[in-house]
């Protein structure tokens, strides 16, 4: 079932693709793209702590020099208040990053917080659920959260235990299967629960595996492509040149210089969700707008940087294998 799914997405994409190097489509989905430009996020993101609670091969936190911590309340909400007052809605409201949310223990305050002000975003979360016992699950549940994200990269205990150190398998895997019952025992939709997976050399063998075991459990089973975090964390890819080419084989813009908005936990804002220590900063929403930020002079000239193909020009850019994820944004064609 999973190599049909596999064979199925890739024709897929490859179809879309010779599609839409026909011209008229090229100018036509420009021509919509730069129609819908927002003036505004369509998804923000919140680091509510960047502290962590577990050591993973591919993740950078060991590298990370910011002062770790948990952001004010009451930065959290000005953020929050001025993406309600925005006329354009913003889709995704994500308070976490480089961070355990579930180690703030305002994080349910902060979702409440959000799902008040902000109604129609979708809120979500990632975390590694190894905080999630029954009192935790109970307020997720309660809190109005959209969709929870629980990162879980092994069939096995052993091969879990080698990627995430410091975690338990059999306690995450209690802890998914309780949350689970707990939602169904208290007849609520939300949230949706999804299993994030990341694959990399030490896991790839046990892929299929764990979709069997899951996908009919949760709401989604994410296998995702491991991302080097603009070069910090290199060497985990699987197949590289096969990724490179089945998912987009000329390099585009990012995407998330258009889209997507962090703010870390001191109301600094980096370039992108990569760039996890702040190598290149915007500006801070604790003395600026986030709309300011969003159409200031600084973010511009990044944007402008890709729009000409000048990655190599931006050090966290330059390494970055982020891209190679998102496929080819038809605009740029």
């Amino acid at each position: 079932m999973f190599k049909i799914r596999k064979f199925l997405r890739t024709g897929i994409k490859k179809i879309l693709k010779l599609i839409f190097k026909i011209d008229f489509f090229k100018a036509f989905t420009r021509r919509i793209y730069e129609k819908k430009r927002l003036d505004f996020p369509s998804m923000v993101q919140i680091e509510i702590t960047n502290a962590c609670n577990a050591q993973c091969l591919m993740c950078p936190h060991d590298k990370l020099t910011r002062q770790k911590g948990s952001i004010d309340a009451n930065l959290y909400k000005k953020i929050i208040d001025e993406s309600a007052e925005n006329k354009i809605r913003v889709n995704t409201i994500l308070p976490n990053h480089f961070g355990e949310p579930l180690i703030n223990p305002h994080l349910y305050d902060y979702i409440k917080y959000a799902r008040e002000k902000v109604p129609k975003s979708e809120i979500c979360i990632f975390t590694n659920g190894s905080l999630l016992n029954k009192e935790n699950a109970i307020k997720i549940i309660e809190s109005g959260l959209d969709v929870i994200s629980i990162s879980f990269d092994g069939f096995s205990k052993n091969t879990y235990e080698r990627i995430r150190l410091n975690l338990n398998f059999d306690e995450v895997n209690t802890n998914i299967t309780r949350l689970l019952d707990l939602k169904k025992k208290m007849k609520k939709k939300t949230p949706r629960i999804e299993l994030a997976y990341v694959e990399i050399e030490e896991n790839k063998r046990e892929t299929e595996e764990f979709i069997n075991r899951w996908e009919s459990l949760v709401d989604n089973v994410n296998i995702g492509v491991f991302c080097n975090w603009g070069g910090m964390v290199p060497g985990k890819e699987v197949d590289k040149e096969n990724i490179a080419s089945a998912l987009n084989p000329k390099r585009s813009p990012c995407t998330r210089l258009w889209s997507h908005l962090l703010i870390f936990r001191n109301g600094d804002v980096p370039l992108c969700c990569q760039d996890f220590d702040g190598k290149n900063i915007l500006g801070n929403v604790a003395t600026s707008s986030i709309r300011e930020i969003w159409n200031g002079e600084v973010l511009s000239r990044y944007r402008d940087l890709h729009i000409k193909g000048k990655f190599n020009e931006i050090h966290i850019c330059k390494e970055c294998n982020f891209w190679k994820q998102q496929g080819e944004p038809i605009w740029w064609w």
